[in-house]
């Protein structure tokens, strides 16, 4: 026995999309601070958020709300597998 199953051609399906406004800005914080780093790399979760929220990640105006859209970025940039964080490090995630 089988099955058939119609679906209209332009059906919205899974697609790739890539980082939000947000997840940009966050994401060339990081690569200006491993940039200004060296040879080390060492770029700290603490230095990422600061230099992210300078940078515009968030327009809130209180400093509770600003880190929320830094972590939404982030959560959003290490499912898009962009960057990878370990223990309080951070890094560009390898290809």
């Amino acid at each position: 026995m089988t099955s058939c199953v119609v679906a209209p051609e332009n059906a919205a399906g899974p697609h790739p999309r890539g980082p939000s406004k947000a997840g940009r800005v966050a994401l060339e914080a990081l690569d200006a601070l491993i940039a200004a780093s060296g040879p080390s790399g060492g770029v700290t979760l603490d230095a990422w958020r600061d230099a992210a929220i300078a940078a515009g990640v968030s327009r809130a105006i209180e400093r509770p709300a600003q880190r929320t859209g830094f972590h939404n970025a982030r959560q959003q940039l290490e499912a898009l597998g962009l960057v990878e964080v370990e223990g309080q490090f951070v890094g560009r995630a390898r290809p």
